[in-house]
C-alpha cells in the first residue's frame, strides 16, 4: 500500500467512529423519550404526597385527644379557687392555654390568680394579651390599670383606667380605681370626684372599697366623709326595708293559707246575699 494513502485512511476511520458515537449519544425521541420520562417520574419525590393526608389527619386527631376539655377544666379551676387552691387552678389554666391560647375565660381567671398572688408582671402580660384580642372591652383596660398601679406605674395605670371609662362610662370599678389612684398621688379633688361617680353608679356598695388603704390620703376630707355617710344611710335604709319585708311576708303567707282552705280556685270569699 502506498504510504501516501495511510493518513487519508486513518482520517476516514476516525470520522466514521465519531459519527457512530454522536448518533448513539443523542436522546431518543417519541416513544423512547416517553418511556424514559415515565421512569423518571416514578423516581421523583413529591413533597406533599396526597396519599399521606388521611394519615396526617389521624395523627392530628390523636394529638388533639390529649387536649383538656375546655368547660370541665375551667369549672375545675373555679372549684379549686373556691377551695383556696390557687396553685392547682393556675396549673389547670396554663395547661388549657397551651391548646387554646386565646380562651378568654381561662385568661381572665389566670390573670386574676396572678394578680392576687402578687405576680404582677405575669398578670400584666395576660391583661395585655386580652386587650390585644378584644381592644373594645373596657374591663381589660381597667384590669391592666390595677396591675400597673400595683407596680407603682401610676401614670400608665391612670391612662388605662381612664380608657376603661371612655369605653364603658357605667364602669363603677374603673371609677373606684381612678379614685384610689388619684388619692395615692394626693390629688384629692380628682379622687373624690371619681369616688362620687362610683357612688352614683352603685350606691352603698362602695363602702367595702372605701376601706382600702389607697383612700387614706382623702379619708379625712369633707367630700369623702359626705359620700361615705350617704352610702351608710343607704345601707341602713336597705336593711330596714328588708326587715320590714320579712315581717310582712309571714302574715301574707298565713292569710293565703287560710283563704286556700276553701279548696276553690278563687281564694277571695264570695259576697254575702242579703236576706229579704
Amino acid at each position: 500500500m502506498n504510504r501516501s494513502l495511510v493518513p487519508l485512511i486513518i482520517s476516514f476511520a476516525v470520522i466514521i467512529l465519531l459519527t457512530f458515537i454522536v448518533i448513539y449519544s443523542k436522546p431518543g425521541t417519541g416513544a423512547q423519550i416517553e418511556e424514559e420520562n415515565k421512569g423518571r417520574e416514578a423516581m421523583t419525590l413529591n413533597p406533599f404526597p396526597v396519599r399521606h393526608f388521611s394519615n396526617e389527619k389521624k395523627v392530628l386527631k390523636q394529638e388533639n385527644s390529649y387536649a383538656p376539655n375546655t368547660e370541665s377544666t375551667i369549672e375545675k379551676a373555679r372549684l379549686f379557687l373556691a377551695d383556696g387552691k390557687e396553685v392547682e387552678a393556675e396549673d389547670l389554666l396554663r395547661t388549657l392555654l397551651i391548646f387554646e391560647p386565646e380562651n378568654n375565660s381561662a385568661l381572665s381567671l389566670l390573670g386574676g390568680i396572678l394578680y392576687y398572688s402578687k405576680k404582677y408582671g405575669e398578670a400584666e402580660l395576660v391583661f395585655r394579651k386580652q386587650i390585644g384580642l378584644a381592644p373594645e372591652k373596657g374591663s381589660y383596660y381597667n384590669q391592666l390599670g390595677s396591675v400597673m398601679a400595683r407596680q407603682n406605674k401610676m401614670e400608665e395605670a391612670i391612662k388605662m383606667s381612664s380608657k376603661a371609662v371612655d369605653l364603658d362610662p357605667e364602669s363603677a370599678d374603673a371609677q373606684i380605681n381612678l379614685a384610689g389612684m388619684y388619692s395615692t398621688l394626693s390629688e384629692r379633688e380628682k379622687a373624690n370626684a371619681h369616688l362620687l361617680k362610683a357612688y352614683q353608679l352603685i350606691g352603698y356598695r362602695i363602702l367595702p372599697f372605701s376601706l382600702d388603704s389607697s383612700f387614706d390620703n382623702i379619708r379625712n376630707t369633707p367630700e369623702f366623709q359626705e359620700i361615705t355617710q350617704k352610702a351608710r344611710q343607704d345601707w341602713n335604709t336597705q336593711i330596714l326595708d328588708k326587715e320590714k319585708y320579712k315581717k310582712e311576708i309571714p302574715g301574707k303567707q298565713q292569710n293565703g293559707a287560710k283563704e286556700n282552705r276553701t279548696g276553690k280556685d278563687n281564694p277571695q270569699p264570695e259576697p254575702r246575699q242579703e236576706k229579704k
